[in-house]
């Protein structure tokens, strides 16, 4: 019998570990076998499930508490992050065992990698808790943001293709990454163009406060690209006629998407940017910034961008902002971008922009100027797809892929490439 035991609900007045220690002793005496130290309540399930903004092993220290008043077994929990730091919380004292969640959804094969010495082969969680936490993904339930094949076990195998075919994939962002590596192990001969620089908007996102884990997926998806029998191609512009010289039996089109603006007074003044235009150049001038769009992408920029020498607001035409992030990274975001004074408008759009000043308006129709000297746009991007229209009918198959297909989050880019792979 193991008891997963609160051992710090980090609130006022609530269970600390003090107690939990006497607690861990009354369970020992009571004959359980193992203590798993967990920690946190509804209140603060951001310790329970530590999301990225948290550190490695959080909760290590208070397993090493309840380590030392007790004889049995302690499980250390909340983002082991790999096997190194659960070796040196074991090699230390701090605990017994090790108990691993999401890192185990990320690559099952985790424990017998690390055993074999494969360190680099493992596909480490980046703790985004988007596609894992709450209900997961609609038509699939959990999954997960960087392994595609969690939540689709069943229904996906790689298997030897019967007819092997000339591959071609256009693109290479994380989609067309998987899509390549994945037609390969099935046999296919593939080739790989990308015009620039491997990794798509994946080379971005590290950029983002507490987001530094996320560039573990390019590492990954670059080292198995490297091991696999994918000849890549970077810095290819790939045209229509290079395409059809080619004579590929398929065509996976990984294109992107590119930035959408709005078609309001003052859009093209020197004034404006888009957002990926702001991490392509990882600054951005400019004292008082508006940033249209408050989903993932605005409200992250936001918390990069704001400071005590910046005013940062952000103007949202829904009643809510990060309306498709899950609760416990909406819920830490939104408090450090209370923390930095940041402005958040809801149910307001944007009319124009003029020289040092937006011209936004309310719900109500009442209109209202801010003071601007930069407006940044983080609003919906749009698929760059045109290349499908133009091979089709003159390639047997194209397929579109990541955002060229639809645009979303990694987790849904990776699922997209690994499925058009496997529909070969």
């Amino acid at each position: 019998i193991m008891i997963k035991l609160v051992c710090n609900e980090f609130v006022p007045g609530g269970l600390g570990v003090d107690e939990a220690k006497i607690i861990a002793s009354l369970v020992e005496d009571a004959g359980a076998d193992a203590i798993i130290a967990n920690a946190g309540n509804k209140t603060t399930k951001y310790i329970t499930i530590p999301p990225n903004e948290s550190p490695p092993g959080p909760l290590l220290d208070l397993a090493a508490e309840i380590k030392s008043v007790v004889s049995i077994p302690v499980v250390a929990i909340g983002k082991i992050n790999g096997p190194e730091l659960a070796e040196s919380a074991v090699s230390r004292g701090k605990a017994d065992f090790i108990g691993m969640a999401r890192a185990l959804v990320a690559d099952p094969d985790l424990p017998q990698k690390a055993m074999s010495g494969l360190l680099t082969d493992i596909r480490l969680c980046n703790y985004c808790l988007q596609d894992c936490s709450e209900k997961g993904v609609p038509g699939i339930g959990r999954c997960c943001g960087v392994n595609p094949f969690a939540g689709n076990e069943y229904a996906w195998k790689i298997l030897p293709a019967q007819d092997k075919k000339k591959v071609l994939v256009i693109g290479g962002g994380p989609s067309g990454i998987q899509a390549a590596i994945i037609a390969s192990q099935r046999g296919h001969h593939v080739e790989l163009w990308e015009q620039g620089d491997l990794g798509g908007q994946a080379r971005l996102a590290p950029i983002a406060p507490f987001k530094e884990d996320t560039a573990d997926i390019l590492r990954y998806l670059k080292h198995v690209l490297d091991s696999s029998d994918v000849r890549v191609f970077a810095n290819r512009l790939a045209t229509v006629p290079d395409i059809l010289d080619q004579a590929p039996d398929v065509v996976i089109v990984a294109t992107g998407s590119r930035p959408a603006m709005l078609s309001i007074p003052g859009a093209d003044s020197d004034m404006t940017t888009n957002v990926r235009s702001v991490y392509e150049n990882r600054s951005v001038d400019g004292q008082k910034i508006v940033i249209i769009g408050g989903g993932d992408i605005g409200c992250e920029t936001a918390d990069w961008l704001a400071g005590p020498e910046r005013q940062v607001t952000i103007v949202e035409i829904l009643p809510d902002v990060l309306h498709r992030m899950k609760k416990i990274p909406k819920q830490r975001l939104l408090a450090r971008l209370s923390q930095k004074d940041v402005t958040i408008l809801t149910e307001t759009r944007i009319t124009a922009i003029e020289k040092n000043r937006v011209i936004l308006q309310n719900k109500d129709g009442s209109v209202f100027e801010l003071e601007a000297d930069r407006v940044i746009f983080a609003i919906d991007a749009v698929s760059e797809n045109r290349m499908v229209d133009d091979l089709k009918g003159r390639v047997k198959q194209v397929m579109a892929v990541g955002d060229a297909e639809f645009p979303g989050n990694l987790g849904a880019a990776l699922r997209s490439g690994t499925a058009a792979a496997l529909n070969i």
